[in-house]
């Protein structure tokens, strides 16, 4: 059986740097790891990852991406960050030696702490493996100032039975100010004007949450998803000023794609919503980023094996 909810949608362009999408945190509380002793000693030794050229920005209909190379010796990491408007991040970490099962701890410092995380999935490039890992840019959910991101100086991820791994990343300024220029120009191609959205009165809202969830929920039995588990699946959407929703994405690479286009093609059918409205109370094209959060449980020989 599965179980769905419904969280609180975001409305705002999901500027890392004046936004950290806090409510995608996978933890949900704010970090609390610190360097241990083995990345203390790598960064005091100088046993850093450097950079191999500049930061890269790629736009897609799945948001937009940055990425950069780093190098140490012969080994080489890759770290990227995409990020659809008003949502979390979602990293990948290519080359470090990390995996699935390993107690990830991860963040950019100078900072407040490092994000536990504690599901991931594999990535690769080429033959270079993995993983991918979803949630605020800078753990805490705080706002962070140009003049933090300018002091930025390595991104460290850590685990128990892995090596550590220091990029040093330095200034953040220009590749963040690169991230949220392509997320704003993602909006304005699918219909929504900033300027107007920053004088609001009224943010897109959806109004039938309960027959949605139901929606979902039958869905799910319908299509008889093989998976069980628990976690949340991130939505962008745009809704005209007509309260229709025009376009719907689900990027979130932790889920399924067939989990993902459930979310999408249960919304597009059920949901219902107001629009957004001007403070002298036009309707708008507005958009949001919604939360939704999922139990599922297997019913015996659901997941095509039979019981001993």
């Amino acid at each position: 059986m599965g179980r769905f909810t419904v969280a609180a949608a975001i409305a705002a362009i999901a500027s890392p740097v004046t936004s950290g999408a806090s409510a995608f945190a996978q933890t949900g509380d704010a970090p609390t790891a610190q360097l241990d002793g083995r990345t203390r000693e790598a960064i005091a030794e100088g046993r850093l990852y450097l950079p191999d050229g500049v930061w890269r920005l790629t736009r897609s209909e799945d948001g937009c991406n940055i990425q950069r190379d780093f190098i140490r010796d012969d080994a080489r990491v890759t770290l990227a960050m995409r990020q659809q408007p008003a949502g979390p991040t979602e990293f990948s970490l290519i080359g470090a030696g990390f995996e699935i099962g390993d107690d990830l701890e991860a963040g950019f410092v100078p900072g407040t702490g490092l994000t536990p995380f504690t599901y991931l999935r594999r990535a690769s490039i080429g033959d270079r493996h993995g993983v991918i890992y979803t949630g605020a840019m800078f753990g805490d959910g705080q706002a962070i100032s140009q003049t933090g991101a300018a002091n930025m100086r390595y991104y460290v991820a850590q685990a128990k039975r892995t090596e550590p791994v220091v990029l040093s990343t330095g200034p953040l300024g220009q590749a963040l100010a690169a991230l949220v220029d392509c997320q704003g120009q993602i909006l304005e191609s699918l219909g929504v004007d900033l300027a107007v959205q920053r004088t609001l009165s009224q943010n897109v809202e959806l109004t039938n949450v309960g027959a949605l969830i139901d929606a979902f929920e039958n869905e799910y039995r319908g299509r008889l998803l093989r998976q069980s588990g628990r976690g949340a699946i991130t939505v962008f959407y745009v809704v005209d000023a007509d309260g229709k929703m025009t376009h719907c994405r689900s990027t979130d690479r932790l889920m399924s794609a067939e989990l993902r286009q459930l979310v999408c093609d249960t919304m597009t059918e059920v949901a219902q919503f107001t629009p957004a409205r001007t403070a002298q109370g036009e309707a708008v094209t507005g958009y949001m980023t919604q939360s939704i959060n999922f139990t599922f449980s297997l019913w015996p020989g659901a997941n095509g094996q039979r019981r001993r």
